[in-house]
């Protein structure tokens, strides 16, 4: 054979492997491995935005109130246990100053509103905290004249911050007090199975933000490969949570805190994030599992490899001399893999891309609905006073008979059932108050601006003069 049918034969014999050989291979190889490397994309996308739920839900269980609420419900739990009994009252109160590091008073409430707390307990007031739980369960004008023969020991036990009307908005609920220029925290629960029943317990200070971090990191490190805090001014780990190496969690420190990654990924497959909170932060690692998807792309290689060798070979073995003879199956064989192999491939490809981009339609869809909900929920509002104006007409008519007994418990019953918040008569002329009925603990420290409100209303219906006097309330509406 010479030289130039010899080189025509090569070329059929390079051109069959090519098209039936290698570009399939190539195709479904590419299709494969970019396939897996999506899924992979996806799943640190996955493993980082359940990093961010976990770390935002430590930042939420340090915040004060409710990690203050959470450990108030771990007392009332051991209280509620404990009954009456003296022995176990002690005992938990003697594990719950063991745990908090402030100063506090648990005051325990058997059936009926009696106080039940040990005396070996020193209390500030025995007497307050039962005149506060006795106006728990009273009725809102009961309410107010119990408050009104109170107020100003309340106001000298709990602070002048302390409001009511926030104390008894609800169970289980917590305040927040000033007291002697520190920061503290009420909170009340009672059992409904059993009226006059529950706990009051006063903080006097808040547990400082360290310990509250350290405390939830040490809860929840178990959602975590890794977590720890650290302190953001020297950028020294603090101790707590389950720490490997501090030469690593100071490493990582460096690239979150000062370089400012929101993640960071390192060579063992971790994804890092962290949360500032406080003057503090805390920084977890969860486990991506890349390395799965870095032995299936690693396999897929190897098996395109060593197809295309072993279809190489099998080609040549088929092949007698420069002529092909290849049996009506195996080229039957090889049309079938080369018509299902790629298109599969494909198929798994554009499924996952369709799969990918439906989410995200989704997603952003749902978004644009909330958003869209909310603007129309925000625009309501301009339009909610005009609900009250046949209800305030109807008041309006009322002024002229307050001192009738049906119309006076008519206002009474709005006051109890929270409709009414204030009721005021003035004369127009001196807006001084001739008939005033209101919820005190809802109405608690407005007074002035009742009155320079009052004031203004009667000047611009009637052109009277009553706020040429300097008032800040005034100017400020």
């Amino acid at each position: 054979m010479d030289k130039g049918a010899w080189r025509s034969e090569m070329l059929k014999h390079a051109a069959l492997i090519a098209l039936f050989i290698l570009l399939p291979l190539m195709v479904a190889g590419w299709l494969g491995y970019h396939t897996i490397f999506l899924e992979r994309e996806n799943r640190i996308r996955e493993v980082t935005r359940q990093l961010d739920t976990v770390l935002s839900q430590v930042g939420c269980e340090t915040d004060s109130e409710v990690f203050v609420r959470k450990l108030a419900r771990g007392a009332w739990h051991l209280i509620r246990n404990a009954g009456t009994d003296q022995q176990k009252l002690l005992a938990a109160y003697d594990s719950l100053k063991a745990f908090v590091p402030v100063d506090f008073d648990l005051y325990a409430f058997a059936e009926g509103g009696q106080l039940v707390t040990p005396r070996q307990i020193s209390l500030k007031s025995r007497f307050l905290a039962g005149k506060l739980w006795e106006i728990i369960d009273c009725s809102p004008i009961e309410r107010n004249n119990r408050f009104q023969k109170v107020r100003r020991q309340l106001k000298a036990f709990l602070g002048n911050e302390f409001r009511m009307a926030h104390f008894l908005e609800g169970r289980d609920s917590i305040t927040q007090i000033i007291n002697r220029q520190r920061q503290g925290m009420v909170y009340w629960v009672d059992d409904p199975g059993a009226p006059g029943r529950g706990i009051l317990l006063i903080f006097w200070d808040i547990p400082d933000p360290d310990f509250r971090l350290r405390y939830v990191l040490q809860r929840m490190q178990k959602h975590f490969v890794n977590i720890f805090a650290a302190s953001s001014d020297t950028l020294e780990v603090l101790p707590g949570g389950n720490q490997r190496g501090n030469e690593v969690n100071r490493h990582v420190l460096t690239k979150i805190a000062l370089m400012n990654q929101k993640n960071y990924f390192d060579e063992r497959g971790l994804v890092w994030g962290g949360r500032q909170i406080n003057d503090s932060w805390a920084i977890g690692a969860l486990k991506t599992g890349v390395e799965s998807f870095d032995t299936l792309q690693n396999g897929l290689v190897s098996a395109i490899l060593l197809a295309f060798l072993l279809a190489s070979a099998i080609y040549a073995r088929m092949a007698s001399g420069l002529s092909v003879f290849i049996p009506i199956r195996l080229k039957l064989l090889g049309l079938f893999l080369v018509a299902v192999i790629s298109p599969v491939m494909g198929f798994a490809y554009l499924g996952h891309r369709y799969l990918s981009d439906r989410e995200a339609t989704l997603v952003a869809t749902v978004i644009n609905r909330a958003r869209h909900q909310l603007v129309n929920f925000d625009e309501s509002f301009r339009s909610a006073g005009a609900s009250f104006i046949e209800e305030f007409r109807e008041l309006s008519r009322a002024a002229t008979s307050v001192n009738d007994p049906k119309v006076r418990r008519d206002l009474e019953n709005r006051l109890e059932s929270n409709n009414l918040i204030t009721y005021e008569l003035r004369n127009a002329s001196n807006a001084e108050v001739i008939f005033a009925l209101q919820n005190e603990l809802v109405f608690e420290g407005m007074r002035e601006v009742s009155d320079a409100f009052s004031r203004f209303c009667l000047d611009n219906t009637f052109g009277s003069k009553l706020t040429d006097s300097v008032d800040p309330l005034l100017d400020m509406a």
